[in-house]
């Protein structure tokens, strides 16, 4: 008799995750190859996935404008549904950082954000669109940063998209893209509103202060530090313990918690709360 536990038919998992196949409409069997090897090296793993990925890519460097073009009419012929194929075609388009895929950039972040058909936030297929016009930007930043002027003009333009995530998004890669007058040209473009964007900045996760009290805030003082009282008579003792050690504040590294004062709140001085209670009483 083995006591190990069995599936039951009711735990295995028998649905298969598929996704909508890609490229069916490309006429060439060659670039069609081309195009699926780089969605799969773009997914994959292991010690030569980015090298893999990074020849792939190479191979459709060389189909000239051919391979872009089929990547904008693929994301134009897809569903809106089918986020994660949207996505990869966007992710190649950025990763090929080719000059001529500039108008598809700017189409698909020109495009108006359809409303939200999702009641569960955390599947919500506005942030998923988010995403896509989000890689958009980055992929018209990588243009921009190879000296691409046309790219430069177009996140100067989004710097007053309507939606917020991506005006951002924008506003962040010109004032890296757009030479020392960056921040002048984005005040004049820039509702007065949004002029609070132009102060942030990336920061690196080292800059970032230490959490304190589990918040993300930064304390706006040092935390009180309450030492432990010395032993009295009757726990000195103790002390002679050879494995006993007082613990006392900032042994650790951390202070001894604040004591409430309840008391105090309800009315009672801490001076009588104190006093032994006497014969009488």
């Amino acid at each position: 008799m083995n006591d190990a536990p069995r599936l039951t038919p009711a735990d295995e998992l028998n649905n298969r995750l598929t996704h909508a196949p890609l490229f069916t409409s490309v006429k060439s069997r060659t670039l069609k190859a081309l195009l699926l090897e780089a969605v799969q090296r773009m997914n994959g793993f292991g010690e030569d996935a980015e090298s893999n990925y990074q020849q792939a890519l190479a191979a459709l460097r060389e189909t000239g404008r051919e391979a872009i073009d089929a990547l904008g009419r693929e994301f134009a012929d897809l569903r809106e549904d089918q986020y994660v194929n949207r996505w990869a075609v966007i992710q190649l388009l950025t990763d090929l950082q080719d000059p001529r895929a500039l108008d598809i950039l700017d189409k698909i972040i020109s495009t108006p954000m359809p409303t939200e058909r999702s009641p569960d936030p955390h599947s919500s297929t506005a942030g998923r669109e988010l995403v896509v016009r989000t890689t958009a930007v980055e992929a018209i930043a990588r243009l921009a940063a190879h000296g691409s002027v046309e790219a430069r003009d177009a996140l100067l333009k989004h710097a007053r998209h309507s939606v917020r995530s991506v005006k951002i998004a924008a506003v962040l890669a010109y004032l890296e893209q757009g030479g020392p007058r960056a921040r002048k040209e984005l005040v004049t473009r820039m509702l007065k509103a949004d002029h609070w964007i132009l102060d942030i900045r990336r920061m690196h996760p080292r800059e970032l202060p230490p959490l304190a009290g589990h918040r993300f805030l930064p304390p706006r003082s040092a935390p009180e530090t309450v030492m432990a009282p010395r032993p009295g008579p009757r726990d000195r003792a103790a002390t002679t313990d050879p494995g006993y050690a007082p613990r006392r504040a900032g042994a650790d590294g951390d202070a001894l918690p604040r004591p409430n004062d309840s008391r105090a709140k309800s009315g009672i001085s801490a001076k009588r709360a104190r006093r032994p209670k006497s014969k009488k009483e």
